[in-house]
């Protein structure tokens, strides 16, 4: 009597893919969330290394995605993906790092999720002021 194998397909590539995109995306978020919680009088060397990491994990993850479609079309469209695969990563690389201007550095400064909630009753009308 034969045993009726009901994972007859199992590729161990497509764990890996998976796992590694899990793996990718929480370490993404771990580091977003991580450079949330930076208050603006933070370290300038941490938030750039912080920077750093998030702009390598955002390339490895571009580049699994790629590496997996590029598996399943044809060598014509393969160009086509790994070419707006390396766009991304050279214009994101531009904007988190080479790309300075006023603008950006006061937003920077002043652009953080409230996450405690101190600043919620500044903005709080009386009912006086509603009218």
């Amino acid at each position: 009597m034969a045993k009726n194998k009901s994972h007859s397909n199992i590729n161990l590539w497509d764990y890996a893919f998976v796992t590694s995109c899990y793996v990718e995306l929480m370490l993404l978020f771990y580091c977003l969330r991580k450079h949330e919680n930076m208050t603006a009088d933070a370290p300038t060397d941490d938030r750039d290394r912080l920077k750093g990491v998030v702009w390598v994990l955002c390339t490895l993850l571009t580049c699994t995605f790629a590496w997996r479609i590029s598996q399943i079309l044809p060598w014509y469209l393969n160009i086509i993906i790994w070419g707006m695969s390396a766009s991304v990563i050279v214009v994101g690389f531009y904007f988190f790092f080479l790309f300075q201007n006023e603008d950006s550095q006061l937003a920077n400064k002043y652009c953080k999720l409230d996450t405690d909630h101190k600043e919620e009753k500044k903005f709080k009308f009386s009912p006086e002021d509603k009218v």
